[in-house]
């Protein structure tokens, strides 16, 4: 699927369109209902991918002042159930398609974490201390994420901390792995990677303020964000 979607980039580069939306009918995801043996090898690369991540964040960012903590897009819950696992006065939900919170259920330790279905461009976020959009952005364009951000200000209120965590857009012409991945995003979304300075730009223009940002050594980066 990978393979015949890069086969197409010339036409994404072009257009600004999504190849796997003109390769295959519903796009990426309507390739994986269709094809349910590849969905799961994408959805058991992500968990593994998101595994390797989680000790970094963990080492980076300090959880324990969240009390509620609702990761967004968060699929099955492996970096939320990690943060619980270390702060045991922490709560947390996680919010996702039907689908996904369904098999969710199923994938580990459940205790203090409860799950909330929905779309977050039509179902209202829920109301939370911190909010995690871990590499969901990267997964549209401006207009979408400026959706997707502003349910989550409407969600947090003006104390509530929104972390995003995304792999950064290097700066220069040296090939890497986020310029791959950019080319990836590109033909599967027609979305993108971007460096830092464009997530905060993208923040500061759907009513957030940025506080930090904190690389990690596996080139993930945590931004910290609250309701202007």
């Amino acid at each position: 699927m990978q393979w015949q979607c890069a086969g197409d980039l010339q036409h994404a580069v072009r257009t600004g369109e999504a190849v796997a939306n003109r390769a295959f009918r519903g796009g990426l995801w309507g390739y994986f209902e269709e094809n349910p043996t590849d969905g799961r090898i994408f959805g058991e690369a992500m968990v593994a991918k998101s595994a390797a991540q989680i000790a970094d964040i963990l080492a980076a960012h300090d959880f324990s002042p969240y009390r509620g903590i609702a990761d967004i897009g968060g699929g099955h819950g492996h970096m939320l159930r990690a943060i619980l696992a270390r702060h045991s006065a922490a709560t947390g939900l996680l919010f996702d398609l039907p689908a996904v919170i369904d098999e969710a259920k199923g994938a580990g330790d459940n205790s203090r974490l409860s799950f909330q279905s929905g779309d977050f461009f039509t179902t209202p976020l829920p109301q939370t201390d911190a909010m995690l959009l871990m590499e969901v952005l990267h997964d549209w364009d401006d207009a979408h994420c400026g959706a997707i951000l502003n349910a989550a200000r409407l969600a947090l209120g003006a104390a509530g901390r929104l972390l995003v965590i995304e792999i950064e857009m290097t700066e220069g012409s040296a090939p890497d792995w986020p310029k791959l991945l950019d080319i990836v995003m590109l033909t599967l979304f027609a979305a993108r990677q971007r460096t830092n300075a464009e997530y905060a730009r993208l923040l500061q223009a759907n009513g957030f303020r940025v506080e930090r940002q904190t690389s990690t050594p596996g080139g993930v980066t945590i931004i910290e964000a609250m309701v202007a």
